[in-house]
């Protein structure tokens, strides 16, 4: 193995050291399309020849087989009916009854251990909000699904 020689002028601090290194080609060297000799040469890629026709469209089939026939539309029986208005008020039901915990939770710690369900009078005002609650919950449902779904 030959001798290490280290030079001196790699590690040395100084300001023409510390510079940019001149670029060993010329700085605006060309990549253009110009040639030496003048304008470029145009190459044909078809050789003089004419352009070749384009592909054919594949013929279109005159006639389609019948489309099968669809039975009209009809209107769900009553027992179907039933059991989907069933299923609807049990869900909003389960809304109302939401609503109506949420309420009482929040009448009842508002007016701390006073308030008395045994009451009459003070149970009118309490209930005619839920009751106005539950019949725009009921009313709204069915209008936007009849309007949405029909």
């Amino acid at each position: 193995m030959p001798p290490v020689r280290w030079d001196i002028r790699r590690f040395h601090s100084g300001r023409g050291f510390c510079g940019p290194r001149p670029r060993p080609w010329p700085r605006w060297r060309s990549f253009s399309m110009r040639l030496k000799g003048g304008d470029m040469e145009i190459i044909d890629p078809l050789g003089g020849a004419e352009a070749p026709a384009p592909p054919s469209v594949p013929p279109v089939a005159e006639e389609h087989p019948p489309l099968p026939a669809v039975p009209p539309v009809q209107p769900a029986g009553f027992l179907r009916r039933a059991v989907a208005f069933l299923i609807d008020t049990f869900i909003l039901q389960l809304l109302y009854f939401i609503i109506m915990i949420v309420g009482f939770l929040a009448i009842r710690l508002s007016m701390g251990e006073t308030f008395s369900f045994a009451q009459e009078a003070s149970l009118v005002p309490v209930i005619a909000p839920f009751v106005a609650a539950w019949f725009c919950l009921f009313l709204g449902y069915f209008t936007f699904f009849h309007a949405y779904g029909g």
